[in-house]
């Protein structure tokens, strides 16, 4: 008997389904992202756990970088100077309650002062954001207190708070649903029930819309079996993770790491008293594109050294632990993957790092909401082709880095299950107590016939299977190159193998073949 250590909880993130259609090197046809469905896993604990791990370290750096942002700060030109390392977007059409709202952070105010939040309610920093589209982008504050945030008016002279989340049931986030905002309370940390309330305003106490969704499951497994509500009417699982997706989905702001969507709609942010612009250029000739990074005193143009399958740059502003990167990603001529990164925290304009690391955005629509926990996917040969996903976080130099050291990818958990066609020897996994890393392996035989659903994998030589009764078995594989002759001619394949002996396709009936 084997004993090892594993961390036996990871990250599955949602992930948008997308169809893609050549169209010679010119584009691809792309599906609505609301029309996909939210795949979860048991993984959900990880990624709160996770949330809860980065506001904590906020907390800890919090006072040094409010000071120190405080004493730089210039009131006269405060718009272009935010050292707390928010990403701070500006108050466009607001001088006025821009005013108030700098004289406020200065401590310049009567009354209660930003130094008081820090030291009175924990505020980590702040932020700026028009989470009531009414043109002006009002001010908010972090705290764990607040349950992530609070938002902050100005009214008759004075900054007010106006809303902030209420506890664990009533988490606050802002979206931008089809580019307006809409405030999400939510409730996702008690078991067996999720609960998430989305409003639209106009202006801070002008409610114009509001959605529910509902979700219920003793064992917080939310399959085909569970209940599913929207605005309390009963609805199947598709139904609700389509709409709910078009919802939850989206660019959000919740914390001070937070991730910022760039397109050709929205080509401008700030940062650290910076005014960037990100573009690309796709050429229709040459299936070439060119990427141009300006700061506001300086221009840098990337021109790829590929030919791309076309216009489908992806882009995101990366904000963690006060530091910016850029995150590009680029799908080369055969739809695989490239990666290119800026990192914003140099003196000057530099050019960005191409990510050499095997992985896969499973499509121009999957998007990254979060610079502390996000999935990059791959395709893995040892059961089949399909993809399989693993959690990544923004490291400490901007590249990514495993959010867990485990090494595990997950499969999705809508995979049909596989069927043993015969008596199989390998390993049953068992966790010496709930929630605990350490596990037994024992020697066991799966009998021809048995059903089994894929878990997980390390890419390489293994994959854990669920049985129906919920024991985890462990299978062992080789991959091999091999050369197959299809009439006069010939091409390499990558074969897998049961144990290094029996081929993968004489082991399984129903194992997953993708493209």
């Amino acid at each position: 008997m084997e004993k090892r250590t594993i961390n036996a909880k990871g990250i599955v993130a949602a992930a948008m389904a997308m169809t893609l259609t050549l169209t010679g090197c010119t584009g691809l046809t792309q599906t609505d992202p609301a029309d996909s469905e939210d795949v979860v896993t048991e993984d959900e604990n990880a990624q709160n756990d996770a949330d809860k791990k980065d506001k904590n370290k906020d907390k800890d750096d919090s006072d040094k970088k409010d000071k120190k942002s405080k004493k730089d700060k210039d009131s006269d030109d405060s718009e272009d100077d935010n050292s707390s390392g928010s990403s701070f977007k500006g108050l466009q059409n607001a001088s006025e309650s821009e005013k108030i709202y700098n004289q406020f952070l200065n401590d310049e105010l009567d009354g209660d002062t930003y130094s008081d939040y820090v030291k009175n309610e924990g505020v980590t920093g702040y932020d700026f954001y028009d989470y009531d589209n009414d043109g002006i982008e009002e001010l908010v504050l972090f705290s764990d207190q607040y349950y992530n945030m609070a938002a902050f008016e100005i009214q008759d002279g004075e900054v007010v708070k106006s809303i902030s989340g209420g506890g664990t049931a009533s988490r606050l986030s802002f979206h931008r649903v089809a580019d307006e905002s809409w405030v999400c309370y939510a409730d996702y940390e008690h078991l067996g029930y999720e609960d998430y309330t989305f409003i639209k305003y106009k202006g801070y106490d002008k409610e114009v819309s509001k959605i529910h969704f509902y979700r219920e499951d003793e064992d917080d497994v939310y399959d085909e079996s569970s209940t599913y509500k929207i605005d309390d009417e009963e609805v199947d699982r598709i139904t609700f993770n389509r709409s709910f997706n078009s919802y939850m989905e989206t660019e959000r702001l919740y914390a001070q790491d937070r991730t910022l969507w760039l397109d050709d709609n929205n080509t401008e942010f700030k940062w650290n008293g910076k005014n960037y612009t990100f573009t690309s250029e796709y050429d229709d000739d040459t299936c070439y594109v060119t990427f141009t990074l300006t700061d506001g005193e300086d221009e840098l143009e990337k021109e790829l050294d590929f030919m791309t399958s076309g216009d489908n740059t992806v882009a995101y502003v990366m904000i963690q632990d006060g530091e910016a990167y850029i995150y590009v990603f680029e799908f080369n001529e055969t739809f695989g993957s490239e990666l290119f990164i800026y990192d914003l925290n140099k003196k000057s304009l530099e050019e960005p790092v191409q990510y050499d690391r095997d992985f896969c955005l499973e499509s121009p629509s999957t998007y990254i909401y979060e610079p502390g926990a996000f999935t990059f996917a791959n395709i893995c040969l040892l059961v089949g082709n399909p993809a399989v996903t693993m959690a990544y976080k923004v490291g400490k130099d901007g590249m990514p880095e495993p959010y867990f050291d485990n090494g595990f990818a997950y499969y999705k958990d809508w995979l049909d299950p596989v069927t043993t066609l015969q008596d199989i020897d390998c390993q049953e996994i068992t966790y010496l107590a709930q929630a605990t890393d350490e596990y037994e392996v024992t020697d066991v035989t799966i009998k021809a016939g048995t059903v089994l659903k894929l878990y997980r994998t390390d890419c390489e030589s293994f994959v854990d299977f669920h049985t129906e009764d919920g024991r985890i078995i462990r299978m062992n594989f080789e991959l091999r190159e091999e050369t197959v002759t299809v009439n006069n001619g010939s091409y390499n394949t990558t074969v897998s193998y049961l144990n290094g002996t029996i081929k993968m396709e004489d082991v399984f009936s129903g194992y997953p073949v993708c493209g």
